[in-house]
């Protein structure tokens, strides 16, 4: 009989809601929650008397305002029952236990103690970026106006982040990272790249642009979930220069829209321009977007850094180019159909091959099983990143900057890693 499993507590791109799916084809049986209904609306989720409850008083605790003072009290209060309830609820009743985005049933991770100590498996997924990832290097954390924390903010935040991903790390049977957001980790981790992001591949249809007609526009996708990090404002520059040019295009810009929208947009558009500064070459819009045969334009910083930690056979496909050269690939994609539906041809067949929800979670079944390669594993030591995600150099220049001028080099926390701290004090003085 096959062991049960619960996933929780938090939702990214429809991934833990794919991965259930996934395990329940493999036989498993699987509770899936999330804290709170997602924007995107995924769905999908497990439903029972307790959890009902739980949503309830987790809901009412987020959307009661501050300025209720008893109500907004009495409602943390119950939420804090609801959570204990329902952990004690499902530490007997399933085997194995994944959790996303350094989430877990306790907001310090104090409950993975005594999942360690009941004998569970339990699989700590903090490879999707900002709850790993040092905040001075995260753009996530930018505001509407482009302002990212102060230095003693960032400290904060990043003195906690470090005590949350040690507690994970301690108390995890396994932990799947990123080798780009590994700063504050120990341990070896399963490298998610490989792993790869579970995604339902059921397509109807896929749309091509004409390629013979000049009259049809080329439809251009954009879905920033954070303007300021994906560098929306650049993006929308470009496609007013090649416009200008006299390229016919259909911009299409999606935020905060339900996941069928965006679906439904991927099904129409010749190719996706996920982002400006990422440190994965294809992200949850650009996994999408390859199971509908269309290529993804991603700029960053790391690509070279990313080919030397990655096999060669698990680095899923997309235009990758630094941050200027968006405008070059953009115009090369519009320009050559042949090859734009070629690459989006390469990215479907590799998405399928590897990131279907099923097969992802024969791999997840490999790691539970303690039967994966270590080709799997990656080494925090060697983390070399030093540009982050969702930030212009300059703007992480000034930033680590600030937080070295106010505390020193402790500041960055990466006191474990003498030759990383090495390289953000070169980067300053170069810069």
């Amino acid at each position: 009989m096959k062991k049960k499993v619960f996933i929780g507590l938090t939702e990214i791109s429809g991934y833990y809601r794919n991965l259930a799916n996934g395990l329940k084809q493999q036989g498993y049986e699987v509770t899936y929650i999330t804290y709170n209904t997602h924007i995107f609306k995924y769905g999908g989720e497990t439903t029972n008397g307790i959890i009902k409850l739980y949503k309830y008083c987790a809901t009412k605790r987020l959307h009661t305002p501050k300025v209720r003072v008893i109500s907004k009290i009495l409602w943390i209060i119950s939420d804090v029952i609801m959570s204990v309830m329902l952990f004690i609820w499902a530490l007997f009743t399933h085997q194995i236990f994944i959790f996303g985005f350094a989430t877990s049933f306790n907001a310090q991770g104090r409950d993975l103690f005594f999942l360690r100590l009941f004998q569970k498996i339990v699989i700590s997924n903090i490879g999707h970026g900002s709850e790993a990832r040092p905040t001075y290097l995260d753009g996530g954390y930018l505001n509407a106006a482009g302002e990212h924390p102060t230095a003693d903010e960032i400290y904060k935040i990043d003195s906690l982040k470090v005590k949350r991903l040690k507690r994970i790390e301690q108390y995890s049977s396994h932990v799947i990272g990123a080798p780009f957001t590994a700063h504050f980790l120990k341990k070896p981790f399963v490298i998610a790249n490989i792993i790869g992001l579970p995604m339902n591949s059921v397509i109807q249809k896929i749309r091509i642009t004409d390629k013979q007609n000049p009259a049809v526009p080329i439809r251009i996708l954009h879905g920033p979930s954070n303007p300021q990090a994906k560098g929306t404002y650049e993006i929308r520059t470009v496609i007013q220069k090649l416009k200008k040019e006299g390229y016919h295009i259909n911009y299409v810009e999606l935020q905060n829209r339900p996941h069928h929208e965006v679906l439904n947009e991927l099904e129409q558009c010749d190719f996706v321009i996920d982002q400006l500064y990422s440190d994965t070459p294809l992200a949850g819009l650009g996994t999408e977007a390859a199971f509908y045969g269309k290529p993804t334009i991603i700029g960053g910083y790391l690509w070279d850094d990313f080919k030397e930690i990655m096999p060669e056979q698990f680095i899923a496909p997309s235009v990758t180019c630094s941050p200027e050269d968006i405008y070059s690939k953009a115009k090369w994609l519009i320009e050559n159909p042949d090859l734009r539906i070629s690459l989006g041809e390469k990215a479907k067949l590799f998405v399928q091959k590897n990131w279907r929800s099923d097969l992802v979670a024969q791999s997840y079944i490999r790691i539970i099983k303690n039967e994966w390669p270590l080709e799997w594993y990656a080494d925090p030591y060697k983390v070399k990143n030093i540009f982050g995600a969702g930030l212009k150099k300059e703007l992480v220049e000034n930033i680590v900057r600030n937080i070295i001028e106010k505390y020193g080099i402790a500041g960055l926390h990466l006191s474990i890693k003498p030759k990383l701290e090495k390289m953000f004090e070169q980067f300053i003085k170069v810069n």
